[in-house]
């Protein structure tokens, strides 16, 4: 009760409910310092209305899902939104990649940075290639690079990924 939330789009225009968008708040309490309009860094999508439960004890928005800091989010030419569990969630399937890296590069491309594990064959590459169309549902270049090694950001953290377009 003491946050205003707003889910915006890139140009600041609030969202449909059921629609992706960056979470901004304001705090209603802070007036010595206060938060207004405060852009989190991360993407969210609102529960559209006729989706609310019959009981609630309050009348306050409900977020559907949190899909991640925009840092681990490409959004697509078609305004489709991955999170990098998107692509977690294919890796994990192909025990021979031990580390990988999205980066985009070009609105339609993707470079994939990978680490080989055990078993690495080049098979593997054009069937993980055919996952992630069906996953993306878009036309993109998609590019494997074999590196010794994914470099953490300062924090120790890996970024899995990189947008530099």
């Amino acid at each position: 009760p003491h946050v205003y939330l707003e889910l915006l789009d890139e140009q600041g225009n609030e969202v449909p409910d059921g629609q992706p968008g960056h979470v901004v708040v304001t705090s209603l309490i802070h007036f010595s310092m206060p938060l207004i309009r405060y852009k989190l860094g991360d993407i969210a999508v609102k529960l559209p209305k006729d989706e609310y439960p019959a009981q609630r004890d309050f009348e306050f928005p409900l977020l559907k899902h949190v899909l991640g800091r925009n840092t681990d989010v490409l959004k697509t030419p078609k305004g489709r939104y991955l999170s990098v569990h998107s692509f977690t969630g294919l890796f994990a399937k192909f025990s021979q990649i031990r580390q990988f890296k999205i980066i985009r590069k070009h609105k339609y491309k993707l470079i994939i940075e990978f680490v080989r594990d055990a078993d690495f064959n080049e098979g593997i590459l054009e069937s993980l290639k055919e996952k992630i169309f069906r996953e993306i549902t878009e036309e993109f270049e998609i590019v494997f690079y074999e590196v010794e090694s994914i470099v953490p950001l300062n924090s120790g953290k890996l970024q899995i990924i990189e947008e530099l377009c």
